[in-house]
């Protein structure tokens, strides 16, 4: 239970530095409320790479920190009249192409938003697929959102690489 109280008073630590930064006013949170998304499913392929230094052989040094994924997302029109989404994705990722019912469709991504073309009007309550293909190195929002680190820290003992994420739902849109 300690371990439980640390993670949700961490989380909510983030979310009320997030309140005063521009994600906050840029009304990202709580995310596109045209839709209700209902299901994601996550395909990941880490790329990561490391090495131990001569001069250091106990620490880690990545090379390589990359993520490709696939985000599939099911959501329902909470409008009338609904023919563009908007999904959180920071710009360190590269969107490499973006579907809605398994037909490929345009969007653009600027200031950490993919702006989404349904390619048809939809009615409240329908619901539709969005399958997101992108790659590249996450960032980080804090509080380990997503973070290519390292266990067994302690003085003199080899460090061994590990890769977490502390992330929902803030940090989210940080790797996926």
């Amino acid at each position: 239970l300690d371990d439980v109280k640390y993670c949700l008073e961490g989380k909510n630590a983030v979310y009320q530095k997030a309140i005063n930064n521009s994600i906050a006013k840029n009304g990202r949170y709580p995310g596109d409320t045209k839709i209700d998304v209902n299901y994601y499913k996550l395909e990941l392929d880490l790329d990561v790479t490391y090495q131990y230094l001569p001069a250091t052989p106990n620490t880690v040094s990545y090379i390589n920190k990359n993520v490709n994924g696939v985000t599939t997302i099911k959501a329902k029109s909470l409008e009338n009249n609904l023919n563009s989404v908007k999904i959180d994705l920071q710009n360190s990722l590269i969107v490499d192409s973006v579907f809605v019912n398994n037909i490929k469709t345009t969007f653009t991504h600027t200031l950490a938003i993919i702006d989404i073309a349904l390619l048809k009007t939809y009615v409240l309550n329908e619901q539709f697929t969005l399958k997101i293909y992108y790659h590249g190195t996450p960032g980080s929002s804090g509080f380990g959102s997503f973070t290519f680190g390292t266990h067994n820290n302690a003085s003199g003992m080899k460090q061994e690489p590990a890769v977490w994420s502390l992330s929902e739902p803030f940090g989210a849109s940080d790797w996926f």
